[in-house]
């Protein structure tokens, strides 16, 4: 009788090595703290406890880690300050931190018996890809979410970008956009790049009855609110809505825009609302608790992020906060630049439009709010997206990747 053959594939343990971990905001952080929750005991966390864009110590950092049953483990820094910059910065110092990087990398590698390393940042962390690959003979990953590969720049890091592309084993794409241009514009084969979209957690994110306590806090009694949720940048379009409420309450008296995040931008968005005089119908609530961020998607009648690419190519990866904003029930306008298509089509769980164009912007809110049936239409066919992309089967796809790799 002949026997067929078993060929003993190793399960795969990844180091998942990325500054942008919770506590951190953003979606990035969101992506890859969802994947060691969802990984069932296969995932191991190097990350940072020092801010690499303030400078300061990361908040509650301690008391985060603390809550989970999967590693994680920190340096001060994983890259250099943003602060201090390419021209500024000592090439030594730069060396010091990658040396240390690397020895704590080596040893987590041998701790955790890591076959798969996966690398949550291109442009500052892709050099890991050589010492991994090469040094280690683990698997790499490089997780790439869009802005990363689209956006130019003349650093040195910024020019290395192809060469980590190149000496990873695959490359994860959050969305079709970005994984045409890593085929395209970076010059990658279509079989090294994985789409593996942005999920949900359907669990946390859902809808429930308005706050009352928000309510009263934001003294919202009585209107009709536009939220949107993201870091204060430019390519959110956050300053495209603020242009465009004027408009909006001359059709909708009774709207309000509110604001949840903070970043650079903020200042810049304070002093448009005051210049249009609407400041009155704005309110910046900066950043909120996870727990109080379901509460806020619960307040709004529309969340809306009219996002655009700006000159230099940065532009939006995926837009993980319209799914969200699905998952609690609400309808949501998106601009059409980067990978939004992924999270929002048009007619089924939101409107899109052009995040340049303040009379669209104002055209959609309008519409949203005075057509109740297709603002009723796009609140069933966001839950029912929100309801497909769960982060369990995000994480299983994940996981066969790595399986494959090491096959």
């Amino acid at each position: 009788m002949q026997m067929n053959s078993v060929v003993d594939v190793p399960q795969p343990k990844c180091l998942l090595v990325t500054s942008t971990f919770p506590p951190v905001r953003g979606g990035s952080a969101v992506v890859y703290s969802s994947l060691c929750k969802f990984g069932g005991g296969s995932f191991v966390v190097l990350s940072a406890w020092r801010n690499y864009a303030t400078g300061r110590e990361i908040p509650g950092w301690r008391e985060h880690d603390r809550q989970f049953d999967f590693p994680i483990t920190r340096l001060e820094l994983l890259r250099p300050l943003l602060a201090q910059g390419d021209k500024r910065s000592s090439f030594l110092v730069d060396l010091l931190l990658m040396a240390r990087v690397l020895a704590k990398l080596i040893g987590l590698v041998r701790a955790h018996g890591i076959n798969v390393v996966c690398v949550g940042e291109l442009v500052y962390g892709g050099w890991l890809a050589f010492a991994c690959r090469y040094l280690l003979r683990c698997k790499v990953i490089l997780y790439v979410h869009g802005e990363e590969v689209n956006a130019t720049g003349q650093s040195l890091a910024e020019r290395m970008k192809r060469s980590y592309l190149a000496a990873a084993d695959a490359i994860v794409a959050v969305s079709r956009f970005t994984r045409g241009v890593l085929i395209g514009a970076m010059n990658l084969s279509a079989e090294r790049v994985e789409l593996i979209g942005n999920g949900v957690d359907v669990a946390h994110f859902r809808e429930m009855p308005k706050s009352e306590t928000l309510i009263a806090r934001y003294n919202l009694s009585g209107k009709r609110i536009v939220l949107s949720v993201g870091r204060l940048i430019p390519r959110k379009g956050f300053d495209r809505m603020l242009t465009a409420f004027p408009g909006i309450l001359r059709r909708h008296p009774d709207a309000h825009y509110l604001v949840v995040g903070d970043g650079p931008y903020r200042a810049d968005l304070e002093r448009i609302a005051r210049e249009l005089e609407i400041e009155h119908c704005v309110t910046f609530a900066g950043d909120v608790s996870d727990s109080e961020l379901v509460e806020h998607y619960s307040l709004c009648e529309i969340f809306a992020m009219p996002n655009r690419e700006m000159p230099n190519g940065d532009t939006e990866g995926f837009g993980l906060v319209f799914l969200e904003a699905n998952a609690c029930g609400k309808p949501v306008i998106a601009g059409l630049a980067g990978g939004t298509a992924d999270a929002v089509t048009c007619g089924v769980n939101g409107l899109s439009v052009d995040g340049d164009s303040p009379a669209a912007i104002t055209d959609a809110v309008d519409r949203l709010l005075a057509d109740r049936e297709l603002w009723s239409l796009l609140r069933i066919g966001g839950l029912s997206v929100a309801q497909n992309a769960g982060w369990q089967e995000r994480t299983d796809r994940f996981k066969r990747l790595c399986v494959r790799l090491l096959a």
